[in-house]
């Protein structure tokens, strides 16, 4: 797992640029001998408005993960 923070950075902006990284991935299978392997991802995305701090958000974007996990190579947002 890896953090990406973005300070100004609103939910609508932060959700294009997970969905930007999921896309990338995807297009690029990992060669191999036998082939091409996909890639994908999954990721949680929070957003603050100024308040949060960085644990609620931190622990926030972490759920959303586990939920764009279940459904595999996905993005979810912190409603």
């Amino acid at each position: 797992e890896f953090l990406v923070v973005m300070p100004g950075c609103d939910a609508a902006a932060a959700l294009g640029l997970a969905l930007r990284i999921r896309d990338t991935l995807a297009a690029s299978p990992v060669e191999t001998s036998l082939g091409g392997i996909p890639v994908t991802i999954s990721l949680g995305v929070a957003a603050g408005d100024g308040t949060s701090t960085a644990d609620t958000l931190v622990s926030q974007a972490d759920a959303a993960l586990y939920r764009a996990k279940e459904k595999r190579n996905r993005v979810e947002l912190v409603e």
